[in-house]
């Protein structure tokens, strides 16, 4: 059962090392009608979303532990179909961003830090129409 069918909000699971990035996340989602739970790195959002599936996953790249890209593997791996949106405070490296990558490797979108909540709430509507 999604955290949507629990509580009649579709759900969202953030998972990103920066307290202060999950609780600015969490205060604007909840605002805009989400259910929120958080996860501080990979291997916890990966727990969480074994008990309990999220509507969909805000995934942080650079992590300690499990990093982004291996969470982001992890997840599909249980429920291909959640979408992802990656975020990055990384940059680039070469020619291809790490938010390309991650696209690449299973993301549907991705923003960069700094990033307006605004703009992550409409980011998330195109995904989970409230």
């Amino acid at each position: 059962m999604s955290g949507a069918q629990a509580s009649g909000k579709a759900s969202i699971l953030i998972i990103d090392d920066d307290d202060l990035v999950r609780a600015t996340l969490k205060v604007a989602l909840e605002d805009a009608g989400y259910h929120v739970c958080e996860a501080a790195d990979g291997e916890e959002g990966v727990a969480q979303f074994r008990t309990a599936p999220a509507d969909l996953v805000l995934c942080d790249i650079f992590m300690p532990g499990m990093e982004g890209i291996e969470t982001i593997r992890m997840l599909r791996q249980r429920r291909a179909s959640v979408p992802i949106i990656v975020i990055s405070g990384g940059g680039s490296r070469g020619e291809m961003s790490f938010l390309e990558a991650a696209k690449k490797l299973g993301a549907n979108d991705g923003l960069a830090k700094p990033f307006g909540m605004s703009e992550v709430v409409l980011m998330v509507q195109r995904y989970l129409p409230i």
